[in-house]
């Protein structure tokens, strides 16, 4: 009697510890915003993250700005640990403290698990080489795009880059009195053709720092820049043929 009467208590506890089980087994996935993700304890941290890495890896974009370029890495580094924390439900990675500690090298003094400083360095080197291929993407295109607005300002302005030609094959010689290289006078005459082409273009405002002078082109935009070398280069392998 004593023990059909406890039976539905002893029952209910029962079911309660399977229920909590159960609830435990799962609140990774419920705790989360990954919660299709599934957790097998018997592969690296690295190996069972897989997808967030992969997600964080193809998403990165490089800023405009020097600084967010600078800074560029340990943030995509650092976002992806924070992500991978919340789907391991790891309260000590969670804190960006924590995080700032093993970029510091203080991870393994302040008992961080050796697991996580190695993801850290995994994913900096699967970043920057992700980051390096972006750019070197970018800077292709950048050159692409540049060569093409280069060799529309030779074909519209064709006749006044002839006549720069005709007129420094005239009067502009390679080198000095002395026989020395001076690039100088070369240099000064394609400062004038290349004022006259920006003049023609239309100067803004912003862009009234883009006169040349003494080949100083800091301000310049690039496709006056290269235009600028084209010119130099082409006189000079013409006359050094000559010689």
């Amino acid at each position: 009697m004593d023990f059909i009467s406890s039976a539905p208590g002893v029952v209910l506890i029962t079911v309660a510890m399977i229920g909590y089980q159960i609830y435990k087994s799962k609140s990774i996935k419920a705790n989360t915003k990954w919660e299709n993700k599934a957790q097998d304890l018997k592969q690296s941290l690295e190996e069972r993250n897989k997808d967030i890495i992969q997600r964080h890896f193809d998403n990165i974009a490089i800023p405009e700005t020097t600084n967010g370029q600078i800074s560029l890495l340990e943030t995509s580094v650092s976002d992806c640990l924070e992500d991978i924390a919340e789907a391991e439900q790891d309260p000590l990675m969670k804190s960006s403290n924590t995080r700032g500690l093993i970029y510091a090298g203080d991870g393994v003094s302040q008992g961080i698990s050796k697991q996580w400083i190695n993801l850290k360095d995994s994913l900096t080197e699967q970043f920057k080489v992700r980051i390096q291929s972006i750019n070197d993407t970018e800077r292709k295109a950048y050159e692409k795009i540049t060569e093409g607005k280069v060799e529309a300002l030779k074909q519209k302005y064709s006749t006044l880059i002839s006549q720069f030609f005709d007129v420094a094959d005239k009067t502009i010689s390679l080198v000095d009195a002395y026989g020395d290289e001076n690039l100088t006078p070369l240099t000064n005459e394609v400062d004038i053709i290349i004022n006259k082409i920006i003049d023609k273009e239309g100067r803004q405002t912003m862009e009234s720092q883009w006169y040349l002078v003494e080949g100083n082109l800091t301000t310049v935009p690039d496709q006056y820049r290269t235009l600028h070398e084209y010119l130099i280069q082409t006189f000079k392998d013409k006359h050094t043929s000559k010689v």
